[in-house]
């Protein structure tokens, strides 16, 4: 899964935890990291990261996609980064900066170096989703690759290649809270059995802020269910889904904090709607000052599907197998090459 998070950087540049770090590994290697805050809205934001350590021999893959290596005393060479391949290089762009590493360690640093044009105005976070599993839980963990200036509004955007079955759609919630959960899974690479497996990812089609008075927003919820093969009929969800595994591509709004909750008469109390009734009042007199915010959620909405190619007419049953990625925590750091598996 790919990520694009556009919006205002926020970093922590001291205290227990500042957004650059780097020392020396068990190797004797010397590594940096980042850690940066991409803030999309007053309540909406996700944390992005890098790691990179020095390394005699970097192991990659050129334009040609044929495995290269490089000497690390010929990283920077022009000859060198331009032909490496674009998907395993990383970079920078900024009104100061517009550079391509081999290194993520060099990418971590020119980070540190230009931390004040990244904090002026708005800017892209490019990179990979990968799935963080240790002692039985299970977090997202956003690898960033390349960050430019933004040239698209604020948003926290997921796409990738989604998977799920006739078990996966959850509705038992939908007459509380009008949304629908899709268990589903998302493949990965994982380090430690050296192969890609499926990892379960919920999707969430949220369908609270609809009118189903509406004809088009009623129309809108239903297109999103009839991808994936479900339809909306007399206020309940049916699942049409056969036995298989089906695959499809998707567009998703990663929501990460408190949502702001519209406030209409089901806030109000009987007698204030009584009020109301007898034109004593109106909604607007009994709203509060201010925004109001519901709890905090993490949650992957999905908004759209990518319906090109074989997904024109949606999901597609898929013949690959279901091999899951079992609850085991991943290798600790055995070395300098592990550690850059894991961050990429």
């Amino acid at each position: 899964m790919r990520f694009t998070f556009v919006g205002d950087l926020s970093v922590k540049e001291d205290g227990s935890r500042p957004y650059y770090r780097s020392g020396t590994s068990k190797n004797g290697n010397p590594y940096a990291s980042v850690s940066l805050g991409v803030v999309a809205s007053q309540n909406n934001r996700a944390y992005v990261e890098a790691f990179g350590v020095q390394l005699d021999k970097i192991k990659t893959m050129s334009v040609n996609g044929e495995r290269m290596t490089v000497d690390w005393e010929n990283r920077k060479d022009d000859s060198v980064v331009n032909d490496v391949a674009y998907y395993r290089k990383n970079l920078l762009r900024t009104s100061n900066i517009d550079e391509e590493f081999v290194s993520t360690l060099d990418f971590c640093k020119a980070i540190k170096d230009n931390i004040a044009d990244l904090k002026d105005g708005a800017y892209a976070f490019y990179g990979n989703v990968e799935k963080n599993v240790y002692e039985g839980k299970v977090s997202d963990r956003f690898i960033v690759q390349n960050i430019a200036p933004a040239n698209s509004k604020n948003g926290l955007t997921i796409m990738g290649d989604f998977y799920f079955n006739a078990d996966s759609i959850d509705a038992s919630e939908f007459s509380d809270n009008k949304k629908v959960y899709v268990n589903g899974y998302i493949k990965q690479w994982f380090s430690d059995v050296k192969a890609q497996k499926f990892i379960e990812q919920q999707l969430v089609i949220d369908a609270s802020n609809i009118n189903f008075d509406v004809d088009a927003e009623k129309n809108l919820f239903n297109y999103k269910l009839r991808q994936i093969h479900c339809s909306y009929e007399d206020g309940k969800i049916k699942n049409s889904i056969k036995s298989g595994l089906y695959k499809i591509p998707v567009v998703c709004r990663y929501v990460n904090g408190a949502e702001e909750i519209p406030f209409d008469e089901s806030e109000l109390t009987p007698n204030q709607k009584e009020a109301i009734a007898l034109g004593l009042k109106t909604v607007d007199d009994f709203k509060p000052n201010g925004k109001i915010y519901g709890n905090r959620i993490t949650e992957w909405r999905l908004v759209d599907f990518r319906l090109n190619g074989e997904y024109a007419d949606g999901a597609l049953e898929s013949d690959e197998e279901l091999d899951l990625y079992m609850d085991e925590p991943l290798a600790t750091d055995d070395g300098d090459e592990d550690i850059m598996k894991l961050f990429g």
